[in-house]
Formats: structure tokens, C-alpha cells, sequence
């Protein structure tokens, strides 16, 4: 009965924060889809994908947790925490897609190279840095208690060796990805403010999207591993 409360308690500090996470990074979305629009930086516009991948992700991630907590029916006889990662999976595949998008616009983008607002990209990606770092703060620790409270017919879900959930694990990896972007993205504002070399422009767009891909395909190869049963598959984090 204590265990039962504990878990519900944690659940719902967890979901309140993944909500505040959802209205933080909407909130920096639309400025940074006005800001990559006014600059003409790709490299804004390729991390505002990706947050609006975040955005979808989280929202994904506070459906599934709901959801999963349902009891078991006879029709689903081992409950809906399998819907967590589905979640997971859905967000690996968006995010693979904008990955690839990113890729062919850098990619067309060095053929025909535009002019770039240095100093608001700047500003832009200043602010998107800090809105990683609360969103990583938000979401550290959460669902640590995951592996205590799974009942015995998920036992083969802790057997992978999880700490976290695979979708907290997701959001995490979105929003880890986002911030070293913002980082890159500040550098690059810099470079191109004192040198007008365009260009680094797409080389940062090139690395955002090189950067995302092995990270996803590693995810989205987990996903698959637990909703196919695999056995005696070990994941180091």
C-alpha cells in the first residue's frame, strides 16, 4: 500500500514536470521558427525541427504514461506499459525523418548559400540553450522508480537493464541533442558574425543531423528489441 503511494506520487511529479517541459519548449518553438525565418539560418530552423520534434516526443511521452498505468483487461492481459514504447518508437522514426530532411537542404544549401542575421541567431540560440538546460534540470531523476514498480509480467522489461524509462530516456536524448545544437549554433553565429563565411552555416546543420542519427538509431533498436521480446540483449547507457 506505501509502495503504491509513493509510486503515484512520483508519477504525477513526473508528468507535472514533463507538462512544464511540453509549455517551455512551445513557448522557445515559435521563436526560434520566426527566428530561423527572419536570420535565414538554416541551423535555427534545423533545431527548431527538432524541437518541435521534442514538443511532439514529450507530448507523446505524458499520453503513454497515462496511458500505461491502466489495469490490465482480458483483452489486454498484461496492461498498456507497452504503450510507453511505442512512444519511443514513434519519436525515433520522426526524428530520423527530420534527420535526413536536414541533411539534403545542407546539403543544397552549399550550392546556394544566403545571407544570415548573425547577431539575432546569436540571441536566439543563447535563449535556446537555456531552455535546454531547465528542460534536462525538469527532467532529471524522473522515473528512476520505474524498475521498483513494474509488476511481475513486465519482469522481462527490467531484465534489459534499464535505470529509466525508454521514453524519459528519449526526451532526455531530444533535449541533450538540442543543447549541444544551441551550443553549436553559438559558436557558429560567432564565426559567421566575424568572418561572413555562410557557410558554416549548413556545416552545423550537416553536424546537428550527423549527430542526431547514430543516437536515434540506437533508441529506435531498443524500441524494437523490447516490443519483439528480444532475449540476453545487454544496453550499456
Amino acid at each position: 500500500m506505501i509502495n503504491e503511494i509513493i509510486t503515484r506520487t512520483e508519477t504525477s511529479i513526473e508528468t507535472r514536470r514533463l507538462k512544464i517541459v511540453v509549455v517551455i519548449l512551445t513557448i522557445y518553438l515559435a521563436v526560434e521558427i520566426v527566428a530561423g525565418y527572419i536570420t535565414g539560418s538554416l541551423a535555427l530552423i534545423a533545431d527548431a525541427l527538432y524541437m518541435f520534434a521534442d514538443v511532439f516526443g514529450i507530448s507523446l511521452v505524458l499520453v503513454a504514461s497515462i496511458f500505461s498505468k491502466k489495469p490490465p483487461t482480458p483483452l489486454h492481459t498484461y496492461g498498456f506499459y507497452r504503450s510507453e514504447i511505442l512512444s519511443s518508437l514513434a519519436n525515433c522514426v520522426i526524428l530520423l525523418l527530420i534527420s535526413i530532411f536536414i541533411i539534403f537542404e545542407a546539403y543544397r544549401r552549399i550550392f546556394e548559400p544566403r545571407d544570415i542575421e548573425s547577431s539575432i541567431m546569436l540571441i536566439v540560440a543563447i535563449i535556446g540553450l537555456i531552455v535546454n538546460l531547465v528542460g534536462l534540470r525538469l527532467l532529471k531523476g524522473t522515473h528512476k522508480h520505474a524498475e521498483h514498480t513494474f509488476s511481475e509480467s513486465t519482469q522481462e522489461y527490467n531484465n534489459l537493464g534499464m535505470t529509466d524509462a525508454l521514453h524519459i530516456q528519449g526526451a532526455k536524448l531530444e533535449l541533450f541533442s538540442d543543447l549541444l545544437g544551441s551550443i553549436a549554433i553559438i559558436i557558429g553565429a560567432v564565426l559567421i558574425y566575424y568572418t561572413n563565411y555562410y557557410l558554416i552555416d549548413s556545416i552545423i546543420s550537416f553536424g546537428l543531423a550527423l549527430f542526431i542519427i547514430p543516437r536515434v538509431w540506437y533508441l529506435l533498436q531498443r524500441s524494437i528489441s523490447i516490443l519483439m521480446d528480444s532475449f540476453s540483449v545487454k544496453f550499456v547507457v
